[in-house]
């Protein structure tokens, strides 16, 4: 998984949240073979919004991204978190949650 964020504010757009699919030994998986890439965002008060997520690469590296697309998205004040799930022709991946704050 990618680092950490680190802070946004209300109303950011155009920063990637970027996450990386690893196996249990944490190495990166091939998710190149991917069809539906999205990215789960949690508000502040656990309302998930799924949006169209892309890979940061190819895949093969085990890398995807979601780019804010507005003002709109990072709407309150507090933690949020994402998560990414990837559907491909013979398999699933899901990530933990990453933790990262929205200020006012």
């Amino acid at each position: 998984m990618a680092g950490n964020p680190g802070d946004f504010s209300i109303g950011d757009f155009g920063l990637a949240l970027e996450i990386t699919v690893v196996d249990r030994l944490g190495v990166a998986d091939d998710i190149s073979d991917g069809t539906t890439l999205e990215m789960h965002l949690t508000d502040p008060d656990e309302v998930t919004t799924v949006y169209t997520a892309t890979f940061t690469n190819s895949g093969t590296d085990g890398n995807i991204q979601y780019v804010i697309a507005d003002a709109t998205v990072l709407s309150k004040a507090g933690q949020w978190s994402y998560r990414a799930s990837i559907a491909a022709p013979t398999r699933t991946f899901r990530t933990v949650p990453v933790d990262f704050i929205v200020v006012a």
